[in-house]
C-alpha cells in the first residue's frame, strides 16, 4: 500500500502533466559514514532451548556511500523520486560481552565481516525557489525536503566465537521511513549541485541455521538501523 501511495503521483504525472511543465531529472552523489556502535539482540537456540543475549556497543566499520536518483517534477513545487544507494559498514574484529538471562555474561569474539546494504527509496519531494532570474524563473537557489519509504536489501557475513565458532550469514529485506532536506544551486538552467541531509530507519533481522553443535544451532540477530547521511552531488534537469 505504501509503495502504491508513493508511486501514484509519479504515474499520474506521466498522464496529466502538460509537456511544458513536466521536468525529469537525474542525479549522482558520493559520501561516507564513519565507524559506529550499535546494540544487538541475538537468539541462540540449541536442542530446542532458546536464550536471548544482549551485546552493547558492537563496533562497525566506516564505509563509502554512493548512489543515484531519478526524479520527475509534476508540479512547480512537487516531484517524485526514486533513489538507490549502497554502502558496506561491516562489523569490526572485536571481543564483546554478550549477556543472557540464564548463562549470564559470555565472552564473544566477532570476526571482521561484511554488512552489505543497498537502499531503494521512493519519496515525494517539495521545493521552494529563491533568487529567480530570466533563465531560472523558479530560482537559482532551491530549498527542498522530502519523505518516503526506504526498502533496505541487507546481507551479513561474519563469525561469532564463544565456546564454539558459529557463522552468521543471511540476507533480508526490510522496510522503513526515510526523510531528507537540502539545497541545490543551479550553475546553468540544467546543471545543479546539491547538499543534502537525510535519515533512514529500519529494523534488521538476520538468521542462520547452518551450524551443528550437539544438534542444530539457530542464531537470530536483530538490531536497529539508524542511518544519518550528509550527501553531496550533482543533478541534471531536462528542460
Amino acid at each position: 500500500m505504501w509503495v502504491l501511495l508513493l508511486v501514484a503521483p509519479l504515474l499520474a504525472s506521466l498522464v496529466i502533466v502538460p509537456p511544458a511543465l513536466a521536468e525529469p531529472y537525474v542525479g549522482v552523489y558520493l559520501t561516507g559514514v564513519p565507524s559506529s556502535e550499535h546494540d544487538t539482540e541475538t537468539d541462540r537456540t540449541v536442542l530446542g532451548a532458546t536464550e536471548r543475549f544482549t551485546t552493547n556497543d558492537v563496533k562497525f566499520k566506516s564505509s563509502v556511500v554512493y548512489g543515484g536518483l531519478v526524479g520527475y517534477r509534476f508540479l512547480p513545487f512537487l516531484a517524485a523520486e526514486i533513489d538507490v544507494y549502497h554502502l558496506n559498514p561491516g562489523p569490526k574484529a572485536q571481543t564483546q560481552t554478550a549477556t543472557g538471562p540464564v548463562t549470564g555474561p559470555l565472552s564473544a569474539t566477532i570476526k571482521s565481516g561484511d554488512l552489505d546494504l543497498t537502499i531503494l527509496a521512493l519519496q515525494v519531494v517539495g521545493s521552494f525557489g529563491l533568487l529567480p532570474n530570466n533563465e531560472l524563473p523558479d530560482g537559482q537557489l532551491q530549498l527542498y525536503g522530502g519523505a518516503g519509504l526506504a526498502i533496505v536489501f541487507a546481507g551479513i557475513d561474519t563469525q561469532i566465537t564463544t565456546s564454539v565458532t558459529l557463522s552468521l550469514k543471511d540476507r533480508t529485506t526490510e522496510v522503513g521511513p526515510q526523510v531528507k532536506g537540502g539545497a541545490r544551486w543551479f550553475f546553468t538552467k540544467n546543471l545543479a549541485a546539491f547538499l543534502e541531509g537525510r535519515f533512514t530507519h529500519a529494523e534488521l533481522s538476520f538468521e542462520d541455521t547452518s551450524a551443528t553443535v550437539f544438534g542444530p544451532v539457530r542464531l537470530k540477530s536483530e538490531s536497529d538501523l539508524n542511518l544519518p547521511l550528509a550527501v553531496v552531488g550533482v543533478s541534471w534537469f531536462f528542460r
